[in-house]
């Protein structure tokens, strides 16, 4: 799983492929609380062209509230499998500064 720099906060959610699952993380260190966010319900509601920034400022910690929230991607390892495909692609671990 990994978050992406700065400069995506202006690509859409439409843009990244759809083997990737999109995520939310709590940044508070009391909280931690993650979750899966459904991509089609947020591409659904709010389009293809919903920019990532925009999709940061709009969540809240279902835990406790907080608006401190990061947008985590990470690679579908099942993806492909569902496809019909017998490659599998490892998740990669980018660091984040």
């Amino acid at each position: 799983m990994f978050d992406p720099q700065p400069g995506f906060d202006h690509r859409s959610i439409g843009s990244w492929e759809p083997q990737f699952s999109i995520y939310a993380d709590c940044s508070d260190w009391k909280c931690g609380h993650s979750g899966k966010l459904d991509r089609e319900n947020l591409i659904g509601r709010f389009g293809e062209g919903l920019l990532i920034g925009d999709l940061k400022r709009m969540l809240r910690c279902g835990k406790c509230g907080s608006k401190r929230v990061r947008v985590l991607f990470s690679w579908n390892v099942n993806y492909q499998e569902r496809q019909g495909s017998t490659a599998v692609r490892p998740v990669a671990t980018v660091p984040v500064s």
